[in-house]
């Protein structure tokens, strides 16, 4: 969508890319910034916060295949502290680096419940902890 807008395009406004792509929210000098809601031409959405043209902040991000991530972003990078509901309601609770699961998290599935130390996408050290759920997050889930 970059190409697309003008350079000027300055407040609230509702842009459609060629591709079928849409955002609605708020623009600074041409770009993305503040809060908006883009819609992808494959069904996917992602609400939240915005910052020079990237996802940036607290946001939301709902695949058309039913998985969704609700957490911080950085530089339209899974980057902080999120939750990950997977399409088979299997959940991902903890820190992530890089878009990978990276720090302190659980993962609960259907059978099984691990929690621990993961690094870049892998548990490498498994053990009990409670986590501290981020209350912008709770207040989403309820």
């Amino acid at each position: 969508m970059g190409n697309a807008t003008p350079a000027a395009l300055q407040g609230k406004h509702c842009v459609r890319a060629p591709n079928g792509d849409t955002y609605d929210g708020w623009w600074v000098n041409g770009k993305r910034e503040g809060q908006g809601i883009y819609f992808y031409a494959n069904g996917d959405r992602y609400e939240g916060d915005w910052k020079n043209d990237c996802k940036h902040g607290k946001g939301i991000y709902v695949h058309s295949t039913g998985e969704k991530y609700e957490g911080d972003w950085i530089n339209d990078t899974k980057w902080g502290y999120g939750l990950l509901t997977f399409s088979d309601n299997s959940k991902y609770e903890g820190h992530f680096r890089a878009n990978y699961k990276h720090g302190l998290g659980k993962l609960t599935s259907s059978d099984a419940t691990k929690s621990g130390l993961f690094s870049y996408g892998k548990l490498i050290k498994e053990e009990d902890f409670q986590i501290e759920v981020d209350p912008l997050l709770q207040q989403s889930n309820e």
